[in-house]
């Protein structure tokens, strides 16, 4: 902060959003030039790629190739950036299709296709009895509930179907709790209804706490690594947001907040999330088609009429507020409701006659922005500190630093089976409340 110029930036964006802002947008363009020049091998900023080397017949490519070109090392850039083992995407896309279309055998050839996950992994044949009347019967010693209660479709009909690797040692991959008692593989939709089974059914069950297997892969990670990486990773999210603003991009501003939300999902924001997964809701099914386009499109404004200078409108609302408040501050004791009113109903044609008079006059309106450093300086200040503590090399077993200790190479690891019943869930909530252009 004191080499950007910046202390006031100490007091957090809260107390201080623009020096904050412009501290935090210099730190993120020193990491992105830091990675990429980790990443092509460039010694100083100066120097040529070693790794990566342009090629030498550049300069008789046309625009295209060059485009094309400049396009696979970015993505190349940003692979090694966002490497993640599993789509989160992908797998919130599956569950939402299990749950409409019902779940299918997952043998091959097996066309059975069960309403519930529960009941594609164990199929009661001839009747279904409650789990109070299988308790009880159970209890009695009937021989045929108990039967009937442990036969399983895929288990039973396939064997050679792996079930039981389905994912991880807790849940299955649709989320589901696995029964721990021994040969049982039983799924149930809740933990509280797989423990009143294993009490009941499995006496026997332990209900120790297992060792957390990420301890042993915190050991082989390299802390530091993943936080300067975690760093990048936002940092090019709000950079992207920033100019998908300045350009009046909706579309693109909406596909960043597609990536908020996660976010404020995995650190517990839940009202922002909230917010965010109902606007979702009002683009893509509850507002008619020309109402959601205007929501997505009409967000910006653009004063000066150059490119890239668009604002959004509430930061518009904001100077319109911050001239209201001068010009009541000039009534003194003056003010009343009535004048009031009629101050902020003059404001915007008074902005007009303000602009009408810079342009005529030939003089610019001064800029609002003071900085006390250059950001070049600054930029390759922090980039040289970056490369000398080597943060962008994987070392495993280095200590992260004092604050964050031990911190994961994935930020927004969401368990996608408790993501996608969030949504459901606000989903279901909302069909009461809100209704679609098709029943209106």
């Amino acid at each position: 902060m004191n080499r950007n110029g910046k202390t006031n930036a100490k007091k957090g964006p809260d107390r201080d959003y623009n020096a904050y802002k412009e501290f935090f947008d210099r730190e993120s363009e020193a990491h992105v030039l830091a990675k990429w020049m980790n990443f092509a091998g460039i010694n100083n900023i100066e120097d040529k790629p070693l790794k990566r080397p342009i090629p030498i017949e550049v300069e008789k490519w046309t625009v295209a190739e060059k485009s094309n070109w400049i396009h696979t090392e970015v993505k190349d850039f940003l692979t090694e950036i966002f490497l993640r083992p599993n789509d989160l995407a992908e797998m919130v896309d599956q569950l939402d299709a299990a749950h409409k279309e019902g779940f299918q055998c997952r043998s091959q050839g097996c066309l059975a296709v069960f309403p519930l996950h529960s009941s594609r992994v164990r199929s009661v044949l001839g009747f279904h009895l409650s789990l109070r009347a299988i308790i009880l019967l159970t209890d009695k010693g009937n021989p045929h509930v108990q039967k009937i209660f442990h036969f399983r479709h895929e288990i039973s009909q396939h064997p050679e179907l792996d079930v039981e690797s389905d994912g991880d040692a807790d849940r299955d991959s649709l989320g589901y709790y696995k029964c721990r008692g021994g040969a049982c593989r039983q799924v149930f939709t809740t933990n509280a209804t797989r423990k009143r089974h294993e009490r009941v059914m499995h006496q026997e069950v332990q209900q120790s706490e297992e060792p957390d297997p990420t301890e042993d892969k915190a050991a082989e990670s390299d802390c530091i690594y993943n936080y300067h990486n975690a760093r990048l990773q936002c940092g090019l999210l709000f950079l992207n947001i920033i100019d998908a603003i300045k350009e009046g991009d909706g579309c693109r501003l909406i596909q960043c907040y597609k990536v908020v939300i996660l976010f404020n999902y995995k650190f517990k924001h839940t009202k922002y999330a909230y917010i965010l997964l109902l606007l979702f809701a009002k683009i893509f099914a509850l507002l008619p088609e020309r109402e959601a386009e205007l929501l997505v499109h009409n967000r910006f404004l653009n004063k000066k009429g150059k490119r890239g200078a668009n604002i959004p409108l509430d930061l518009h609302m904001e100077h319109l507020n911050l001239v209201l408040k001068k010009l009541l501050q000039t009534m003194g004791g003056k003010i009343t409701e009535t004048a009031a009113q009629r101050c902020a109903r003059s404001i915007t044609v008074m902005n007009e006659v303000m602009d009408t008079v810079y342009e005529e006059c030939d003089k610019a309106h001064r800029s609002g922005y003071h900085g006390n450093k250059n950001s070049k300086e600054t930029v390759q200040s922090i980039i040289n500190d970056l490369l000398q503590g080597n943060v962008f090399q994987f070392i495993p077993g280095r200590d992260g630093y004092q604050a964050f200790k031990k911190f994961k190479s994935n930020i927004l690891d969401i368990d996608y089976r408790d993501f996608f019943s969030w949504i459901q869930n606000h989903l279901k909530n909302w069909i009461g409340v809100y209704e679609t252009p098709h029943n209106q």
